[in-house]
């Protein structure tokens, strides 16, 4: 007894991207998704809120002591937020995009 396969009656859109440079080696692996980054370009990403922790890790003990913790963590709060709802329109804007909104997400992250 031979089962068929379930069909997909639904048909769901998608974004197709122009593939260039680093992104041919994620194409040409089976990736079918919205973003084709390269790896160096998932690392920095990966990497990137740690650089913005690293800007800001020696002045949020001035931050803590000039405006008190409350203010800087409801600011903190807020800068996470904020930098995570507009994440998705930044990659889809470009990679430099994303990579800017990382940093920033990483200096509110490490405030908080």
């Amino acid at each position: 007894m031979q089962h068929e396969p379930l069909k997909n009656n639904f048909q769901q859109p998608q974004c197709h991207r122009i593939v260039t440079g680093n992104e041919t080696l994620s194409a040409n692996s089976g990736y079918k998704g919205t973003f084709t980054w390269s790896v160096e370009d998932q690392s920095l990403l990966f990497s990137a809120g740690f650089y913005g922790n690293l800007i800001i890790m020696a002045f949020a003990g001035f931050l803590i002591n000039h405006f008190g913790a409350k203010k800087v963590a409801l600011i903190s709060a807020i800068g996470m937020t904020a930098t995570t709802a507009l994440m998705p329109t930044a990659a889809y804007l470009g990679f430099y995009y994303f990579f800017v909104l990382r940093i920033l997400f990483g200096i509110f992250e490490a405030s908080f």
